[in-house]
């Protein structure tokens, strides 16, 4: 799952959450998204709009789609990206916010693919990013322009590259692998 968030006007940013679905585990009906205050433990649901559901499989054109009809559990082996909107304003609905500097915006359900081999299987997940609305308040995160690799052989190298981009703020990245996150 990806995250980002984009400047739009003072104290307004629209969130986009790239959601990345085997389809062999269970749909993705309804993810929790929160936006939580990091210094005071203040919490609020958020309520994203799926925009767009769109198969990325990696198989041979001949075979069609796999994840067909979108968003349900299949057999076959495949993935779907899936894209969910959402506008923080805090002069209007995330006003108790405006105050806080460092800003934690999260995205989870239950339950991870029982297929996964990488840790995290069946287990809920969650993804956040940070928004530090006092140091970096008119800054745009990076933009990630590939899909992401889901699978790949057994003993052989494998090179990637995340080919992100800062090209509004041009900010420097770096990047590090951690366990998977759980609600």
């Amino acid at each position: 799952t990806f995250t980002s968030d984009k400047w739009k006007f003072v104290y307004r940013y629209d969130i986009t959450f790239k959601l990345y679905r085997d389809c062999r585990g269970g749909a993705l009906y309804s993810p929790d998204f929160e936006l939580m205050c990091v210094s005071s433990n203040k919490k609020q649901y958020l309520y994203a709009n799926r925009k767009n559901i769109r198969e990325i499989s990696t198989n041979c054109t001949k075979i069609g789609n796999v994840c067909d009809p979108p968003n349900s559990t299949v057999t076959a082996e495949g993935f779907e990206e899936q894209i969910y909107i959402y506008t923080i304003d805090f002069n209007g609905s995330e006003s108790g916010f405006k105050n806080c500097c460092l800003l934690k915006i999260g995205m989870g359900q239950c339950c991870r693919s029982s297929k996964l081999t990488t840790g995290g299987a069946s287990n809920d997940f969650w993804v956040t990013c940070d928004l530090d609305n006092c140091k970096a308040q008119f800054n745009t995160s990076p933009v990630f322009s590939f899909d992401p690799v889901f699978l790949v052989a057994c003993n052989q190298p494998l090179s990637l590259s995340f080919s992100a981009f800062d090209t509004t703020d041009n900010d420097s990245l770096s990047y590090s692998l951690s366990e998977p996150l759980q609600n």
